[in-house]
């Protein structure tokens, strides 16, 4: 059989539980031998003044991941000059790992522009589809054909998995906030992360 990987794409500004256990429960549901987590260089559709250095943001998943060894993290886009584009991660990523299928992983509330996105169509011939739904956002795959207009229902129910996962208020953003005012935000991020961002001083 071959290895199950799932691709977790994101700018990750910064890492925290939330992510964390998202990828713990999608791989377990869905049966994935790893899961590798690919930080974006510039996404295409982000503010890139709110997003702090890649370096930054890479050492955070190292020290986030680094006692599970079910997880990992690749730079292939932080390597790449330009704005990161998940199909062309997932065609290096498939020259990387020829023997594996490979699972991409997004959040619900992403759906509604991957339309927009490059090459969507792309997307599902490289990889199947993960979407990690929060309970609010289930509604939305009433009528999935108005997310993948490009896909019959067969192929949607071959390709695409909803997967149902714990709410976890936690966001990056927030995250942000309360570090630019000066709050703590411990319990939020792994306390490695919590250190280092202290340490660097980041988002103040």
């Amino acid at each position: 059989m071959k290895e199950r990987l799932g691709i977790f794409g994101g700018t990750f500004n910064p890492i925290h539980f939330g992510h964390l256990i998202v990828a713990r429960e999608a791989l377990e549901e869905m049966k994935l031998d790893h899961v590798i987590f690919v930080p974006a260089n510039i996404p295409p559709h982000k503010n890139k003044s709110e997003i702090i250095d890649s370096r930054h943001r890479l050492k955070m998943i190292q020290l986030a991941i680094d006692t599970n060894k079910i997880f990992s993290v690749s730079a292939i886009e932080l390597e790449r000059s330009g704005k990161s584009y998940t199909v062309e991660t997932l065609k290096s990523l498939k020259g990387l790992y020829e023997k594996s299928e490979l699972f991409f992983m997004i959040g619900a509330d992403n759906l509604k522009d991957i339309k927009f996105w490059k090459d969507p169509e792309g997307i599902l011939k490289e990889a199947n589809l993960i979407i990690l739904a929060r309970p609010g956002y289930m509604e939305y795959f009433k009528n999935p054909e108005k997310y993948f207009p490009f896909l019959t229902k067969d192929e949607f129910v071959k390709k695409v998995t909803v997967l149902s996962v714990t709410e976890i208020d936690i966001s990056s953003s927030h995250i942000r906030n309360r570090l630019f005012h000066r709050e703590p935000v411990d319990y939020m991020v792994p306390e490695k992360v919590n250190e280092y961002i202290v340490e660097h001083g980041l988002y103040r």
